[in-house]
This record gives structure tokens, C-alpha cells and sequence, in this order.
């Protein structure tokens, strides 16, 4: 499947000049050649298929051969176009990944690696570890199952519920949560050679030189000093090299989940990233030896969290 582009021939100067696709008439895939079928397979419509009159049949055959599902049994799907390239590695030495979908991939995956890494949990733990995903947070977050959603707060307290028991106090979910730090790891913007003056002069962030902290004074990124001083202490004890993004005062800035769960919630929070350029490109680029400062920062904070000054986590 491939939505070709339009040949540069056969636009006019000013059309040669941009790219503004109709979402609605110029982004339709090519899946098939009704033709080609016809000649190949003849008619393969099936009888009494509801859903072959709302979707392609060609489709809905392929999708009942992939899952085993015979079509009539096949009453309806979610269907999402996406690019199925692997990744590569890239530059003089394969210093560079080459992907679709490292925003936010990239962070999911190394978080992942991290709880389930020996080193991040200690036989008197006190405190629960969790990594969480959440979809539609290109879309908004605005879901049942996006952070701007009360799943992290409901799973939160239920857990807090079951191991708190017959002890529980009347505001003991609450005060856990003010003791309580949320990483929101999401990508950041490396520098740009071609563009660095997009970046603040003192802000460019570079690919494989360490971890990116975000911060954002219109509450973009939820980062503050408190949270950005834990992150720093953890970094240290992980060998982790961190950097700094802020955006210049005449720029634009993106937003993360962050600001959205600590107001959600009721939990401090910063905002991370690996730094990367071509930020929701089809084919997105980052440093691979900053998945490695991912991977230890993620399980120096779930290790080391716990046992920090109590003067620092004091609500």
C-alpha cells in the first residue's frame, strides 16, 4: 500500500513551491488494481458479506486470510495506514537509527527494558514501580485510555487499596501521591546543522551526548526546579549525562503528557527525551548511545528514587 505523490511536472510554479495535501482527496493509498484482480482471481465477492459492502472485499479477504477469520464472521475494524520499513542504522560508524516512530517508541521501549532489568528493584523496596503507556497522544490524549483519561489515577489507587489494606488512612492514597514522581519520556528536539538558530544559543541539545531535559515556563513541559533537582541526582548516581531544552522566546514549543497528568493526577512530574530530528517525519532519526543513557537513567530512577533525602520528597 502507498500514497504516491503527486509528479512535480505536473504542478504549477506556485503548487512546485509547497507541500498542502487535500487530506480528504490527495491522501488515498493504492492498495489494489480492481483490473488486475479481476483478470487474476475473477469475481471473488462472497454473498450475504455485510462487511464487504462498507469496506473493500479485497481487503476484508486478506485481513479473514491473515487472521483465519472467515469475513462473514468479520463485523467491523479499526484500520490505521502505517509505514512498515524496519529500521536502519545510519552514519560513519552506525551511530544513528533511522525509524518510523521513534517519537515515542524509542522512550516506550527503553522503559520497558528498564522495570524488567534486576538492577531496578531491590528486595526492600517500599515503593511500587510502574511504567505506563498511553495511546492517542498525537490526537489530543483526550480518550478512555489517554492520559488526559482517569486510568492512571483509578490504577493508581487501586493498587494503593490492595497493598495498604486494612491500614489504610483516610488520606493515605493522597499523600503517596505527593511522594510520588512521574517521568513523562517523551523525544526531544536535537539541534538542527541546517537550522540551529531554531534552537536557543544556549539550548541545543545533540544527539548522543546524554539524556534532554525539558523545560517550559507556559507549563508546556511540567518540569520545575524540585523535579528537574531529583532528575539531576539520579543522573549523577546513573553516570548519565543530561542536557537542557528550552525554547527561544520567539519560537513555538510542542507539549507532552506531562502537564496533562500532574494536573490530572496530582503528582509531581518533569518532562524527558532522547534527542532526535525529523520529529514526526515518516523516517525519523536519533543517536543509539542515547538509548543506552536511556535504558540507565530509567533504572537509576527506579532504584535509586526511594532513596533519596526525605528532605527532597517531603510534601
Amino acid at each position: 500500500m502507498r500514497v504516491p505523490n503527486l509528479a512535480i511536472h505536473l504542478r504549477d510554479g506556485a503548487d512546485r513551491n509547497k507541500l498542502e495535501p487535500n487530506k480528504e482527496v490527495e491522501l488515498r493509498p493504492i492498495f489494489s488494481s480492481e483490473v488486475y484482480r479481476q483478470l487474476t482471481h475473477g469475481d471473488s465477492r462472497k454473498d450475504n458479506v455485510p462487511i464487504e459492502a462498507k469496506h473493500y472485499e479485497g481487503l476484508i479477504q486478506l485481513i479473514s486470510r491473515e487472521t483465519g477469520i472467515p469475513t462473514q464472521d468479520i463485523s467491523d475494524l479499526d484500520f490505521c495506514i502505517t509505514d512498515t520499513q524496519p529500521a536502519t542504522l545510519l552514519g560513519l560508524d552506525q551511530e544513528f537509527i533511522s525509524s518510523p516512530r521513534l517519537d515515542n517508541l524509542y522512550s516506550s521501549y527503553q522503559a520497558l527494558r528498564a522495570i524488567l532489568a534486576d538492577e531496578a528493584h531491590a528486595p526492600d523496596d517500599q515503593y511500587v514501580n510502574m511504567v505506563v503507556l498511553f495511546d492517542h497522544e498525537e490526537v489530543g490524549s483526550l480518550s478512555s485510555q489517554g492520559a488526559e483519561s482517569m486510568m492512571l489515577r483509578q490504577s493508581l489507587e487501586r493498587v494503593y487499596n490492595v497493598l495498604a489494606g486494612a491500614g489504610n488512612s483516610v488520606d493515605g492514597f493522597e499523600a503517596a501521591l505527593s511522594r510520588s514522581l512521574f517521568i513523562s519520556a517523551d523525544m526531544a528536539h536535537s539541534v538542527h546543522p541546517n537550522y540551529a538558530a531554531k534552537h536557543q544559543e544556549l539550548h541545543r541539545p545533540q544527539m548522543n551526548k546524554g539524556i534532554v531535559l525539558k523545560v517550559n515556563v507556559n507549563q508546556s513541559y511540567a518540569t520545575d526546579g524540585i523535579s528537574a533537582s531529583i532528575l539531576r541526582l539520579i543522573a549523577e548516581r546513573s553516570k548519565v549525562p543530561l542536557q537542557e531544552f528550552v525554547v527561544r522566546n520567539d519560537g513555538p514549543c510542542g507539549t507532552t503528557i506531562g502537564p496533562i497528568v500532574s494536573a490530572r493526577v496530582g503528582i509531581k512530574t518533569l518532562d524527558i527525551g532522547a534527542p532526535q530530528l525529523s520529529m514526526h517525519s515518516i523516517r525519523e532519526l536519533c543517536g543509539i548511545l542515547d538509548g543506552y543513557y536511556y535504558f540507565e537513567l530509567f533504572k537509576g530512577f527506579l532504584a535509586e528514587y526511594q532513596k533519596l533525602d526525605n528532605s527532597i520528597l517531603r510534601s
